[in-house]
This record gives structure tokens, C-alpha cells and sequence, in this order.
């Protein structure tokens, strides 16, 4: 492991009947069985919005889900929310990740006359995209993407 460096994953909720959910996972370093999910949620029909689960366990949710390692980052552009240590929900930026996830627009919805279908998966492959092109993120993680189950 390199010093200083913090994992990034990406977490699919595999699904046999639509597409994957797709998120962005950083466990906690003091408590790495728990950490922040960065991601978007909704529906084609309604739209998408940006989200923040902080102090989420993956192993309570009793969706089907994988892991696939995207990136090591330097720790400096990564901040743990633990608080009091319970699950809560926002989307107040706390460092230099969550900044860009925000910068990214999420998907709308069907009847904002959108050519192409967006969901999670491109949010996320934008996402990602943007965190290589401003730096902070390694080309190898876009690489890592095309790994990621999509069902």
C-alpha cells in the first residue's frame, strides 16, 4: 500500500432485471467497515439527485452488491464524517471529491427531452472522468470502470 494513499471503490447493486446501482464507496480509516457512499438516485422517469450516505455498512443492505477497487487517492483530498457514528444523509460537500460530485450534473429525467438514457452508471462514468481530468484520480480509474458489473 502506498503511504498516505486511501481506496476507492466502486459498489454495483447487482440486479438481474435493470441495470446495476452504481456507487462510489470510501471506507472509513478508523472503521473501515463503515464509510460514505458517493452517489446519485432516482429514475429516468423522475430525475436524479447528488446524495451522501455517511456512515453506511454495505453488509446491512440486503441487496447483492460487488466491489471493484477504482483508485488509491491521496488521503488529503479524502474527509471521514463519523460524528456520533450513525447513518445520516446530505449533500454538503466535505472535501475535494465530494466537491466534483457535486460539479457534475446529475441525470434528469425523460421529459427534460434528454437524446440518451441517463442513469447512475454515466453519472458515474462522468464522475470519474472529472476526478481524472481535474487530477485526482489516475487514468488507471476510468480503466477500472470498464471491470464493473452493469446488471
Amino acid at each position: 500500500m502506498e503511504p498516505h494513499t486511501r481506496a476507492v471503490y466502486l459498489m454495483s447493486y447487482n440486479s438481474r432485471v435493470s441495470p446495476a446501482h452504481w456507487a462510489m464507496w470510501i471506507p472509513s480509516v478508523t472503521r473501515p467497515s463503515l464509510g460514505k457512499v458517493i452517489h446519485v438516485t432516482g429514475d429516468v422517469a423522475t430525475g436524479f439527485r447528488h446524495e451522501f450516505k455517511r456512515n453506511y455498512v454495505p453488509e446491512t443492505t440486503g441487496r447483492p452488491h460487488t466491489f471493484t477497487l477504482l483508485a488509491r487517492v491521496p488521503a488529503e483530498h479524502i474527509v471521514d464524517v463519523l460524528g456520533d457514528g450513525r447513518f445520516s444523509l446530505d449533500t454538503t460537500p466535505v472535501d475535494a471529491i465530494e466537491r466534483q460530485a457535486l460539479a457534475v450534473k446529475a441525470p434528469g429525467n425523460v421529459s427534460d427531452g434528454a437524446t440518451e438514457m441517463e442513469n447512475c452508471q454515466t453519472w458515474m462514468v462522468d464522475f470519474v472522468a472529472a476526478l481524472v481530468a481535474s487530477g485526482l484520480f489516475p487514468v488507471s480509474a476510468l480503466a477500472n470502470l470498464e471491470k464493473v458489473p452493469k446488471n
